[in-house]
């Protein structure tokens, strides 16, 4: 549930602070919600130029003390008494939307990543697919990747070879193309 001031049960005197801090507020051209450092940090980081990080503000929205100044005042108004509870609802919610708008920010430039990346390869072959699938599944599920020789048969416990033709006769040989492992189970 999502609670909304309700100006008419407020007292004038939280009204007029709600009023005073919006005023501040359209003074100023808004900022984004993320400073521009830590919007740019991970491509410049990524580009080579960590060096040209110092140059762009530290200064987002959510670090705007008017904006602080409006928000300590609207949840007044919705009833949180404490000036404590206030501010720590406030860095939460600023810890939240910052979490968030990167998060998002770090999506979107890995889509522009891939994006570029199929521009200048073209579509992916099978080859290119089957590997990426491969190298998912390594990373990810490594233990289904398992091979028959070492992980399924002990060659230290005894085993008969036979060699089966194509037209369906058996030998019994010392070559092998199929394995019929003793005491495996």
């Amino acid at each position: 549930m999502l609670l909304v001031p309700d100006p008419r049960q407020a007292s004038k005197a939280k009204c007029s602070r709600i009023a005073k801090a919006f005023a501040s507020l359209g003074k100023r051209k808004p900022l984004q919600l993320l400073s521009e450092r830590r919007m740019r940090e991970m491509s410049y980081t990524q580009g080579g130029k960590a060096d040209q990080l110092d140059s762009l503000s530290f200064e987002g929205e959510l670090d705007m003390p008017d904006r602080r100044e409006l928000d300590d005042a609207v949840l007044e108004m919705l009833g949180v008494k404490p000036k404590r509870e206030r501010q720590r609802l406030i860095v939460n919610s600023m810890t939240t939307c910052a979490s968030s708008s990167s998060g998002r920010a770090r999506k979107k430039k890995r889509l522009l990543e891939n994006k570029k990346r199929a521009k200048r390869k073209g579509p992916a072959s099978p080859a290119d697919v089957a590997l990426q699938v491969y190298q998912e599944l390594l990373d990810r599920e490594g233990y289904l990747l398992r091979q028959y020789e070492p992980d399924f048969l002990d060659a230290s416990k005894p085993f008969d070879t036979y060699e089966v033709h194509r037209k369906g006769q058996l030998k019994s040989t010392q070559t092998c193309s199929l394995h019929t492992a003793y005491n495996s189970l």
